[in-house]
């Protein structure tokens, strides 16, 4: 009777811990929704007028951005009408927190099988402080897409690391199977990306500079087992069958993305440029940003120290070296950007790494206060 009443008894306690993780995840789509009635900032109206337009005057455009205005808003034309003009905006703003919730629900998932639901909490946390989400959040622009099909190729990349590699789980057809499935996805989310947003294709890095560190890894490892044994005890099938996935999708999605490129885009890539931000990447009091900076940094720090000791020693890939990499990437790209552009792409990488500080120091005050 007792093992019986103890499912009964945290029974409350599972519902109310999914009730307060799902309330976390959905923080930066009510903090951009609370500003929903504000009124329409300089740039606003021109970013979904034109996303509006038909293919022949909008001169350069991504089809892919259009296709997610146009799915959610439902409009043909951009009204002339002020109060048609005024409800067109709403909806546009609904659509950006949708896109927001999307997106805060996808960085949950990548921290999540990375680090855990403590940390991917604190990155939702962290997400929704940001002035691209908390001040510019309901503005509907390319980046949002954009973001959110990034996301979910490196979602699609964490899991490809945690696809069951032996007969005893999967049979081997039915193995190769699903890595071909998480492969074809990840690199369709990748080339959907870069043609949302050409400017900000770093996404497509990431498989290679996986390949790299892994190869980099198995290669040592192959020279320690050389000299303990022989060059016929290094297993090379072995590398080759955990490395030939990666190595697909480094050749192959950069054609991909290109092919995606010429059918989606309309008009030269070069035109599609970042959208203008109203506010800083980082929060505006000095204070909160050199102590983001060194949260950030210390993050930073720790992350790669945690991940290059389990790496060092093991031979496989995990999601928290693939979300590093992604994170690393997308933020030395937004650094290396001209001032003034939207932050949004930046604010995810920082909350990343944010989420990996503030856990650090968790853990170090519990250590602190314990002994």
């Amino acid at each position: 009777m007792a093992a019986r009443g103890r499912p009964a008894r945290g029974w409350p306690a599972r519902v109310a811990v999914h009730c307060a993780t799902l309330l976390v995840v959905t923080l930066p789509a009510m903090v951009a929704g609370a500003q929903l009635a504000a009124p329409p900032g300089p740039f606003e109206p021109g970013l979904v007028e034109h996303a509006l337009l038909p293919a022949a005057e909008a001169g350069a455009r991504s089809e892919v951005v259009t296709a997610f205005v146009q799915s959610v808003i439902g409009e043909p034309r951009w009204p002339v009408e002020e109060s048609a003009r005024l409800a067109l905006l709403l909806q546009a703003r609904l659509a950006q927190v949708i896109g927001l919730w999307l997106l805060s629900g996808l960085l949950y998932g990548c921290v999540l099988l990375a680090s855990g639901r403590v940390q991917a909490l604190l990155a939702c946390v962290c997400l929704a402080l940001f002035p691209s989400v908390c001040r510019d959040g309901p503005v509907l622009r390319p980046e949002t897409p954009a973001v959110v099909l990034a996301m979910f190729a490196i979602l699609l990349l964490q899991c490809l690391t945690r696809a069951p590699r032996d007969g005893r789980q999967l049979a081997a057809w039915s193995h190769w199977l699903r890595l071909f499935a998480l492969a074809m996805c990840a690199m369709v989310a990748n080339a959907l990306a870069a043609a949302a947003l050409p400017s900000r294709g770093e996404v497509l890095l990431v498989p290679g500079l996986v390949l790299t560190l892994a190869a980099l890894q198995m290669g040592v490892r192959g020279l320690r087992i050389r000299r303990r044994r022989s060059l016929l005890a290094v297993p090379l099938p072995a590398i080759n069958r955990r490395l030939l996935p990666w190595t697909a999708m480094a050749v192959l999605t950069p054609g991909v993305a290109c092919w995606l490129l010429t059918r989606a885009v309309v008009g030269s890539t070069e035109a599609l440029v970042p959208t203008l931000g109203m506010h800083d990447w980082l929060p505006e009091p000095l204070a909160l940003q050199i102590a983001t900076i060194a949260l950030m940094v210390f993050g930073g720090f720790v992350a790669v120290v945690r991940i290059g000791m389990r790496f060092g020693r093991a031979s496989r890939l995990g999601p928290d070296l693939v979300l590093l990499v992604a994170a690393a990437v997308a933020l030395a790209v937004s650094v290396t950007e001209p001032a003034g552009q939207d932050g949004l792409p930046a604010a995810l990488p920082t909350a990343v790494l944010c989420s990996e500080g503030l856990r650090a120091v968790i853990v170090l005050l519990r250590g602190r206060v314990s002994s």
